[in-house]
């Protein structure tokens, strides 16, 4: 799993109430948009296990993964491609030793909510777990 984490462009914040962290970042390289969501799975992980129970206000992190489209004339738009949300009561069920072995897309089978373009999940439908199809998440 840790081989698809990507930090490229971090941006940070926390909400005013200490509750809520985000966490956002865009991969500087993409092979697929398998490997996106991959690394947005990744990411969630990471950034759940890096900040839910260290910091004892923070209840939930929100993960967004950016991801450059390039249109027909040559402009790039850089636009939040994936979004998870994932709450410290679920943090704590993750065994992130385990989960080294595992794809990481399975993360958003487990989290509060998620969101993925459509662009992005028009190239990955076949391949995601299929939890993810038979959700209502998004």
């Amino acid at each position: 799993m840790w081989p698809y984490t990507t930090f490229d462009d971090l941006k940070v914040t926390i909400e005013p109430s200490g509750k809520v962290v985000d966490v956002e970042a865009n991969p500087s390289l993409v092979l697929s948009d398998a490997t996106f969501l991959q690394s947005a799975g990744a990411d969630a992980l990471v950034a759940a296990r890096a900040i839910l129970g260290w910091y004892p206000t923070v209840q939930r992190v929100h993960v967004a993964l950016d991801k450059d489209f390039i249109d027909r004339y040559g402009t790039t738009t850089t636009k939040v491609s994936a979004r998870l949300v994932i709450t410290l009561a679920t943090a704590k069920k993750f065994n992130y030793v385990g989960m080294n072995n595992i794809d990481p897309t399975i993360v958003f089978c487990d989290a509060e909510s998620y969101w993925v373009y459509t662009t992005v999940w028009d190239g990955v439908w076949p391949f995601v777990p299929s939890c993810m199809k038979t959700s209502s998440k998004g």
